[in-house]
C-alpha cells in the first residue's frame, strides 16, 4: 500500500479499484465469482489457513482431543472461517460483471473479525493454560488478569479494522494499517507477559517435580524456543507496521514475512504439541524398558534350574559352571534362548496396563515403579495437563 494516497478520494463504491488499497486490480478483474475464489490461493494468508486448518484437524483427530487440543482445533477453524468469508467479499466484488457497481456497507468484512479476533488471541489464551497448569497462586492469577485486560484493546482494534473495510469495501488503508500496529502490539504484549509467566512457573517447579525428567529436556528444547519465536515475531510485527510511515525508504512488503509466519502460529504450536505427546510416549516406553531390565537383567544367556541343582551357561565367555547341593524332588523349570529366567513357582503377576511394544511375553512385561513414575511425571499427572495434551499417554488408545 501506498504512504500517501489514503484519502479515498475516489468516487463512493470504487475504492476497491485503487492499487494502494491491494483489493481488486482493474486490469485483472475475475470472470466470475469462482475464478475470483481459486485465484485466491494464490494468497499466502489465505492458502496458509486453509491448510492449517486441514492439518490441526488431522493432529486433533489421531492424537488427542484434551482441552488444548480444542482449543487449537477450534482456532484453526475460526482462521478458516475469516479467511473464506474474506476471500470470497474480494471474489465477488471484483468480478468484471460488477466493475462499474458500487459498493459501500460490505459488511461481510465486518463479519470476519469475529473469527480473526478467536483465531489470533487464542494464543495467548492457550500460553494461560500451559501457564496456570503449574501454577494457581495470586501471581498466576494476576498475570491472568493483566493478559485478560488487554483483550478489550485487541478486540477494539480489530473491530475498527472490520468497520473501516466494510465502509470503503478495501482491505487495506492507512487506518487499517495502524490499527493492526496496534494490535499486534497488543498481541505481543499479551505473549510476552505469557511467556514471562511460563519461565518464571517452570523454573520454580523444577527444582521440585522433574529435574532429571527427560519430557522436561524437551521443554526446554523445543517449547522455550517457540514461546521466544512467538514473541519475537509479533514484536517485530508491531514495530514494522509503522516503519514504512517513517522512514519513506522502506517498502509496505516489509511486515508480509512476518505477517505470513503469524497467520500459521495455530499450526506451529499444533505441531509442537504433536511432537510433545511423541516425546511422552517415548519417555514412557524407555522408562518401562529399562525398569525390566534392571529388574530381570538382559544379555544373550540362558539357564535352566533342576530344582536344588542350577546349571548356568554363558555365552559370552563360554565357562561352564555346575553347583551340586541336592537331587531330590527335580521339577525342570527351562527359559527359551534370549530370554531371562522365570520361576515358575514365583507368585503370578498381573498383566501391565501399558501395552506391549517390545518382544516380551504378555506375563513379562514389567510393571512401572510408582517411585520412578511419580517423580518424572508427576507434572503430567496434574488434572490441567491431563486436560490438555500434556499427560502421561494411554497406551490402551493406541
Amino acid at each position: 500500500m501506498g504512504k500517501s494516497s489514503f484519502t479515498y478520494e475516489e468516487p463512493t463504491g470504487f475504492h476497491r479499484f485503487n492499487s494502494n488499497y491491494t483489493t481488486c486490480n482493474p486490469n485483472q478483474l475475475y470472470l466470475n465469482f469462482f475464478d475470483g475464489l481459486f485465484n485466491r490461493f494464490k494468497d499466502a494468508f489465505f492458502f496458509s489457513s486453509v491448510l492449517q486448518f486441514a492439518l490441526v484437524a488431522l493432529m486433533y483427530y489421531n492424537v488427542g482431543k484434551g482441552r488444548y487440543w480444542k482449543i487449537l482445533f477450534y482456532s484453526s477453524i475460526c482462521g478458516l472461517i475469516g479467511s473464506i468469508i474474506e476471500a470470497s467479499t474480494v471474489s465477488f466484488l471484483c468480478t468484471e460483471s460488477r466493475k462499474d457497481t458500487p459498493y459501500t456497507k460490505v459488511f461481510t468484512f465486518f463479519i470476519a473479525e469475529f473469527f480473526w479476533i478467536c483465531n489470533e488471541f487464542s494464543i495467548p489464551f492457550l500460553n494461560l493454560i500451559k501457564m496456570r497448569a503449574f501454577s494457581k497462586g495470586k501471581t498466576s492469577k494476576i498475570i491472568s488478569y493483566v493478559v485478560l485486560a488487554i483483550f478489550p484493546l485487541f478486540a477494539f482494534c480489530r473491530f475498527w479494522i472490520g468497520f473501516v473495510r466494510s465502509k470503503y469495501g478495501v482491505l487495506n488503508s492507512f487506518d487499517i494499517s495502524n490499527s493492526h500496529g496496534i494490535a499486534f502490539a497488543c498481541m505481543a504484549l499479551a505473549d510476552l507477559i505469557c511467556t514471562c509467566g511460563i519461565l518464571y512457573f517452570v523454573k520454580k517447579n523444577n527444582q521440585k517435580e522433574f529435574n532429571t525428567s527427560n519430557i522436561n529436556h524437551y521443554i526446554k528444547r523445543s517449547s522455550y524456543v517457540i514461546l521466544i519465536c512467538v514473541d519475537v515475531i509479533s514484536i517485530l510485527l508491531a514495530i514494522i507496521c509503522f516503519l514504512p510511515y517513517l522512514i519513506k525508504s522502506m517498502p509496505d512488503s516489509i511486515t508480509l514475512p512476518f505477517h505470513s509466519v503469524k497467520s500459521a502460529f495455530i499450526l506451529i504450536l499444533a505441531s509442537d504439541a504433536l511432537l510433545f505427546k511423541y516425546e511422552v510416549n517415548t519417555s514412557s516406553m524407555q522408562n518401562s524398558s529399562s525398569q525390566y531390565n534392571s529388574k530381570y537383567g538382559a544379555g544373550d544367556s540362558y539357564s535352566y534350574s533342576l530344582n536344588k541343582m542350577t546349571t548356568n551357561h554363558s555365552m559370552d565367555n563360554s565357562t561352564y559352571k555346575i553347583k551340586s547341593q541336592n537331587n531330590s524332588n527335580t521339577m525342570v523349570n527351562v527359559a527359551p534362548f534370549n530370554y531371562t529366567t522365570m520361576n515358575i513357582n514365583d507368585e503370578y503377576q498381573p498383566k501391565s496396563i501399558i501395552k506391549n511394544y517390545t518382544n516380551y511375553s504378555s506375563s513379562q512385561v514389567p510393571q512401572l515403579s510408582t517411585v520412578d513414575s511419580s517423580s518424572q511425571y508427576d507434572l503430567y499427572k496434574q488434572k490441567e495437563y491431563a486436560d490438555l495434551i500434556y499427560k502421561t499417554p494411554n497406551y490402551n488408545n493406541y
